[in-house]
């Protein structure tokens, strides 16, 4: 059956003419024709071939024995000839590549070798119908058209635009972009009669008497009923079934597609205890194999094994029996799956799916390479895996859960957007690390974590200039296999829900548009997605997260297991190393709060390694940590003995102009958009190195050598000048200060070392151009160059009286009074701790995030022993100090702010402090701070809001330990999770906690829904405390009689709120029944109590006894008639109440007129009638 266009072709062609009757438009447009056929043809054919077969496989493929023994059969049956034979296999074992085909072996091979189903109903041997565009029909129409040609002498006017059409429409569907370049340009050329002469005689040479060439015996020999398996062809003579199944090795490509389409959904869906009998009945599983498959104790992890046996099968029914299986208990999953292999069966083995297996591999060979050989010591040639280098990282989520490296990949999503997660950590805690070492587990393993992805994706943020599709392609593009981005970007849209991206080095103020759209979800959407970022990046205001994870380095006890590492990649001896780590573990080795940094460490490591002990025991603050640094790296470089630096000249004056460069590139990124040093960049420090290394070998010539000696280097030299000469790449690796970030540009090891650098390079700057640099780049502002302005505080260090340093504070000052906004504080407000309103009078105080001052934190941390900075610093901060933040507080912040807390010229009295369930994991800094607080004798209100029970607990009894002053303590709840488990030592912390409180006038314990808490506080409450708010916690019977007795017994409590703690009438009963021997209470507040008839009666009892209580407070109260009549009864007897406050509650109009007609002995105020 023929289409619209063929038929009216066919229907204009009359018998071919004699040549002599052929005009010469006619000649032309077959000559058209035929080039169009020999170039555009044979192109689409050889894309869809490579398709099939990538060209880096190419050659595994056809040395397989049942491909061969296929070919071996064509060869013998003359269907492929001697000369296609040698192209295929070479000799000499030379390399076989796709573009020495020509278009009859090329449509020999995709017929026989490549999977292609014949189209239905005609087969290989007529035109396929007129709705069939799928691959194996175009292959066929391609193969009418050349075969058509062939019989031509000339082609009509009214035929050639129909030929054309028709051609193209075939070649754009096949051939991809490129060919329409080839169209293009056909169609725009005049041909020559000797062009024409060429391109005619291609095609007839080939192609005039199809049924006597190689395609017509293959016809002869397999007709419509070629039948076609996974590896070979065999002739319509239908074997016996056992012997055909024997042949075929393995399912087909055809169900290889099929599985990977409903992969996700099997191990969703289906339980292994449901099909495992039926698949070992059929002897796809043995029954040995499936005690490795009920192994793991999750289904879907023994789904992912038992599917990996069959794909691995060599049985070729091994997929249809587990479709037969899922028949049973899942006929509607077996009925999907039924129709999306009928349809795949139907449309053959296509480019995607081929393509799809090419880029997974490529992924994965490309991190195997990159990560199987690192140098983590970069001052050595030291090379390990990732995996003998890497020491498991504290990665923590919101909720305070530790997780292991299996577990950190978000979960894939079967609906709506992919899950886009925040990954957090200090420059130095190992974000990158982490990265490189997910890909590398990904690639040799990807069943590794709990979460399974068919593509993982890294890709380092500043790399990514321009197309993201081109820089995914490159990472999948081999000498031996080129991939179009088209392709590449096409698979992972189409496979998106299986791709999990990690994006590190993330900046937002340097991050491309594309990556943008990926990271918000405009662009690939269902993919997941994991961005790595610093603590001081604004990440989550513009973008949309599902969740935070947080890289807090190296756990206590993981500290030695990483220096350990690196002592045996450097080949210390024991002996060695047990000092080096003596020193650094000492409780007054300044720099332990930082050794949770892997970075930290390994910086350590490299100074004890080549500057000794001395120099690690000199360390006090991250800046003199990076200055010995580079005197260590430099040092190193150049090969120098310790005894042989000269004070003052240390280095030659390269290596020293050399650093000086390196400055300069390190500010230059610091503030501008760029993020990459290119080869161009470096190239004056490459000279520079290369110059003090070829002064040194010189001088060691002279020094080592004798004349004879010199002389035969000088003669090598000469015949061989390159011998010896050591690379640009390995000279700057060499430094320990660059890595080769791709294949021409470079950046810093680490953000901490560039922005030591950068800093460095502004010290340098004269004082009236450093101020004007200050101010044109905002560097005080953004948060971003914090690090750097507290390393340029730092050098100055032990410079009192220097010009740049009196500016640089002056300007840290006047930024933080900007960053200080007014407060008031109402003292008494107990029932909410304070009251906050914008005031610039006498009595505000002022009050900000610590973030806002988290330059002048960081410099304080870097400063601490110059007590003239320090004092002026200090002296800038506000009164009140909020520490909080939905994520991790930068170390050198909580430490700066320690700093700042205990100082004796401090006027900080306000701190309010947010703990986290993952702040737990920065405990040690926390209780430094806490005990920074305790130091404080002008503390007068604290403030602790909690979600971490213990940590609140252990950072309470820390802060209270010595604080005369501090009259205000407020702890709240702000966590709906209920208390699990609570150890013997916190609630011994927490009895301790309590009796702290002796100076302490209000105290405030909010929303505490745990009962047990109160009843182990209250008892060891002191008596002193005048307001206690115990506002939202519930109470109980132990809890409330717990409270009364402390208040029988307790002269100077004023206030007791109790609002909404939920107390019923026993609580009521029992708490006021203690109450009425108080004579101190003043205030009680009720608020949003529901009271029935017996708590009535236990409150009017006490207001009949009671003579101290001035105002009671029933807001938001349920009162009925009872309990009205209770109360007016209970206020006609008292003597001291003044004010009954009524507002909001849930009372008649009339038992209001009730109370208001009440009569006292004192004058009553009612509000809220």
């Amino acid at each position: 059956m023929l289409t619209t266009m063929e038929a009216q072709r066919v229907a204009l062609r009359a018998p071919t003419p004699p040549d002599y009757l052929v005009n010469a438009n006619e000649r032309q447009y077959l000559a058209k024709i035929c080039w169009l056929l020999h170039d555009g043809a044979t192109h689409a054919l050889r894309v869809t071939f490579d398709s099939v077969h990538p060209p880096l496989y190419l050659r595994q493929h056809l040395a397989q024995q049942q491909v061969r023994s296929v070919l071996r059969r064509l060869l013998e049956q003359k269907i492929l000839s001697e000369t296609q034979w040698s192209i295929l296999y070479p000799s000499k074992k030379k390399e076989t590549s796709s573009d020495t085909y020509d278009a009859q072996l090329l449509l020999i091979l995709l017929q026989s070798i490549c999977h292609l189903s014949p189209p239905y109903p005609h087969g290989w041997n007529t035109l396929p119908l007129p709705g069939d565009t799928s691959l194996s029909a175009d292959v066929v129409r391609l193969q009418m058209y050349l075969q058509e040609a062939g019989g031509l002498v000339g082609v009509r006017s009214e035929e050639y635009p129909v030929m054309w059409k028709q051609i193209v429409q075939v070649l754009l569907r096949t051939g991809g972009p490129e060919v329409r370049i080839k169209i293009t340009r056909i169609d725009q050329e005049t041909l020559t009669p000797e062009q024409q002469a060429h391109f005619i005689n291609l095609i007839k040479g080939h192609w005039s008497a199809p049924e006597e060439g190689a395609l017509g015996r293959l016809r002869r020999l397999g007709g419509p009923g070629l039948v076609h398996s996974r590896d070979h062809v065999v002739s319509k003579r239908r074997m016996p079934r056992e012997k055909e199944m024997l042949d075929q090795e393995g399912i087909s490509a055809e169900d290889r597609i099929v599985l990977s389409k409903v992969h996700r959904q099997l191990i969703e869906s289906v339980m292994v205890d449901d099909i495992i009998d039926r698949l070992i009945q059929g002897h796809v599983i043995k029954v040995g194999d499936k005690q490795d498959v009920m192994t793991p104790g999750k289904n879907q992890e023994r789904m992912q094994i038992l599917l990996s046996k069959i794909l691995h099968s060599k049985l070729p029914y091994s997929f249809k029996l587990l479709c037969d299986a899922l028949s049973i208990k899942y006929p509607k999953l077996h009925e999907t799956v039924a129709n999306i292999r009928k349809t795949v069966h139907r449309e053959g083995t296509k480019d995607a799916v081929d393509m799809v297996s090419v880029v997974q591999q490529g992924l994965a060979n490309k991190y195997r390479a990159m990560f199987s050989r690192v140098t983590p010591l970069q001052w050595s040639d030291a090379h390990v895996s990732i995996r003998d280098v890497y020491v498991p990282l504290e990665v923590v989520t919101q909720d305070g859960d530790k997780l292991q490296l299996n577990q950190i990949l978000p979960a894939a999503v079967t609906s709506g957007r992919g899950k886009r997660v925040l990954v957090e950590g200090d420059s130095g805690s190992g974000k990158s690390f982490l990265s490189a070492m997910l890909a590398y587990q990904w690639a040799g393993q990807t069943t590794f974590f709990t979460s399974n992805f068919s593509f993982l994706i890294l890709l380092d943020a500043r790399t990514i200039d321009g197309s993201l599709a081109k820089t995914i392609q490159a990472q999948v593009q081999t000498e031996n296999c080129k991939v179009n981005t088209e392709d590449v970007w096409s698979i992972l849209e189409q496979h998106a829900r299986d791709t999990a991206i990690i994006v590190d080095n993330f900046d937002e103020d340097q991050c491309s548009d594309e990556l943008r759209q990926v990271v918000l979800g405009t662009k690939l959407r269902h993919a997941s997605v994991m961005i790595m970022s610093r603590p001081v990046e604004q990440t989550d205001l513009w973008m949309s997260l599902d969740y935070r994870l947080f890289v807090l380095g190296l756990s206590p006890l993981n500290i030695s297991r990483c220096l350990k590492t690196f002592a045996v990649i450097s080949k210390m001896m024991t002996e060695d190393y047990e000092t080096f780590y003596e020193v650094v573990s000492r409780p007054e080795f300044k720099l332990q709060r930082y050794l949770r940094s892997p970075y930290v460490c390994l910086v350590i490591f490299g100074i004890y390694t080549i500057s000794g002990r001395a120099a690690v025991l000199s360390l006090s603050t991250l800046t003199s940590l990076f200055e010995q640094f580079l005197v260590a790296l430099a040092t190193n470089f150049c090969r120098k003995p310790e005894d042989d630096r000269r004070s003052g000249n240390e280095f030659p004056s390269e290596v020293l102009s050399a650093i000086s460069s390196l400055q300069a590139l390190a500010y230059r990124l610091v503030v501008s958009k760029e993020k990459l040093m290119t080869d161009g960049d470096v190239d004056r420090v490459v000279k520079l190195l290369r110059t003090a290394t070829e002064k040194r070998d010189d001088v060691n010539i002279a020094t080592t050598e004798d004349e004879n000696e010199a002389d035969e280097r000088e003669i090598r030299t000469v015949s061989h000048p390159s011998e010896g000469r050591e690379s640009n790449d390995s000279l700057l690796r060499r430094t320990g200060i660059l890595h080769r970030a791709d294949s021409n540009r470079w950046s810093f090891t680490c953000n901490a070392l560039r922005d030591f650098l950068a800093a460095r390079h502004l010290s340098d700057t004269p004082f009236k151009t450093l101020d004007k640099v200050l101010e044109e780049q905002k560097v005080l502002r953004h948060a971003r160059f914090s690090q750097m302005a507290a390393f340029l505080c730092g050098l100055f260090r032990d410079n009192a009286e220097s010009p740049l340093q009196s500016s640089l504070v002056k300007d840290m000052t006047l930024q933080v009074t900007k960053s200080t906004r007014r407060v008031s504080f109402d003292k008494q407000a107990s029932s909410g701790g304070e009251v906050t309103s914008e005031d610039t009078g006498n009595d505000g105080v002022g009050r900000s995030h610590v973030m806002n001052y988290v330059h002048t934190l960081q410099a304080l941390a870097e400063c601490s022993h110059n007590d003239d900075l320090t004092g002026s610093l200090v002296r800038s901060l506000p009164k009140s100090i909020i520490l909080q933040r939905d994520g991790l507080f930068p170390t050198q912040c909580l430490a700066g702010l320690a700093l700042a807390v205990k100082d004796e010229s401090s006027s900080i009295t306000h701190v309010e402090v947010e703990l986290l369930p993952y702040h737990g994991f920065q405990g040690d800094e926390l209780l430094n701070l806490a005990e920074a607080l305790a130091a404080n004798s002008k503390l007068q209100t604290l403030i602790i809001r909690w979600q971490n029970f213990p940590l609140m607990v252990a950072f309470l009894k820390a802060a209270l330990k010595n604080t005369p002053s501090l009259d205000t303590v407020l702890v709240q709840n702000s966590t709906r999770k209920p208390i699990s488990h609570v150890s013997a030592s916190t609630w011994v912390s927490l009895h301790e906690v309590a009796a702290l409180l002796r100076n302490t006038v209000s105290f405030s314990f909010l929303d505490c829904t745990a009962s047990i808490v109160l009843s182990h506080l209250i008892p060891y409450l002191p008596n002193t405390i005048r307001n206690l708010d115990f506002s939202g916690c519930l109470v109980n019977n132990v809890s409330a009689a717990a409270l009364g007795s402390k208040l029988e017994s307790s002269p100077d409590c004023c206030l007791l709120n109790l609002s909404d703690t939920h107390l019923e009438s026993s609580d009521l009963s029992i708490l006021f029944h203690d109450l009425k021997l108080c004579g101190s209470l003043r205030e009680l507040i009720l608020a949003g109590t529901k009271f029935d008839r017996t708590g009535a009666k236990a409150v009017s009892e006490y207001l009949k006894l009671t003579s101290s209580l001035q105002r009671l407070d029933l807001s938001r109260s349920h009162l009925s008639t009872d309990v009205c009549q209770l109360l007016a009864c209970g206020m006609s007897q008292n003597t001291s109440l003044a004010t009954l406050v009524i507002r909001d509650a849930m009372i008649t109009r009339e038992d209001k007129e009730l109370l208001r007609k009440t009569r006292t002995e004192a004058e009553l105020l009612i509000d809220g009638l």
